[in-house]
């Protein structure tokens, strides 16, 4: 019999506090979208390069064929950890790209704010976003609003 892949793997380079965090988000979306849903997703850590926008700290691919659901981190976001604000944003962000996750491997055409919604129904959080236009679970940040601002890419 062969063991069944982990729910969650995730790259050893990122804090301990965000590959907990992200286990914890998947056993959640698990339990929302049915115990036996056949998915498991990747968490690693991605190249500066890879983000050159300011606003520019994670994303999301998924393949159907495989049900793998893969989040990538800016160096940037994860060198927030340290601090409250960056783990509010960090689980923003975390709960945001697995609502994208869930949505792509359903095959399904979305928006932000589409995700914003699924992430709401799956985690029980609004995502917020704060003065800075960052994903955030923290409804009392700075600036903090919701739902996502017309004025950034749909």
């Amino acid at each position: 019999m062969t063991k069944p892949a982990p729910l969650l793997t995730a790259d050893p380079r990122l804090p301990a506090f965000i590959a907990d965090h992200a286990l914890t988000l998947a056993h959640r979306m698990r339990r929302q979208v049915g115990g036996d849903a056949d998915w498991s997703a990747h968490l690693r850590l991605g190249r500066a390069q890879d983000f050159p926008m300011d606003r520019d700290f994670a994303y999301c691919s998924a393949d159907p064929a495989t049900g793998r659901i893969e989040i990538v981190l800016a160096p940037r976001i994860v060198a927030e950890a340290a601090t409250a604000r960056g783990r509010d944003r960090i689980s923003g962000l975390l709960r945001h790209e697995f609502a994208h996750g869930l949505l792509l491997l359903a095959g399904l055409d979305h928006s932000e704010r589409d995700a914003d919604r699924v992430a709401a129904d799956v985690f029980g959080l609004p995502v917020w976003y704060d003065a800075d236009d960052v994903q955030t679970v923290n409804p009392k940040a700075p600036g903090a609003r919701r739902p996502r601002p017309a004025y950034l890419p749909a």
